[in-house]
């Protein structure tokens, strides 16, 4: 895709990276999480990108979500392993056992 020639006329919301410095991020995380004997599980609530979720989480997780609309963005697109990181109220039951039922773990 080709970017327009002033970041004055892109579509908002954008989300804007630099891929380097993103990778080399992403990396850092990864070297401190295994000092500490710990797994990372990237909350996707910010850059909302599967892209950037699968730098952080190759192979599909773990990964936290704010939405039942982000776990299924996600779920869709190969994550399987998913925290819902708020507290849920009964009407969300549902689709909460729709997205297990698929096979993602929420």
């Amino acid at each position: 895709m080709r970017l327009p020639l002033s970041i004055e006329l892109l579509p908002t919301p954008c989300l804007l990276l630099d891929r380097a410095k993103l990778v080399r991020n992403v990396e850092r995380m990864r070297q401190r999480t295994d000092v500490l004997g710990v797994r990372l599980r990237v909350h996707v609530k910010t850059c909302k990108s599967v892209e950037v979720a699968r730098l952080a989480c190759p192979g599909g997780g773990p990964i936290a979500v704010s939405t039942l609309a982000e776990a299924r963005h996600f779920a869709t697109r190969g994550f399987t392993d998913i925290l819902y990181a708020v507290g849920i109220e009964p009407s969300k039951l549902v689709d909460v056992r729709r997205l297990r039922s698929s096979g993602s773990v929420l």
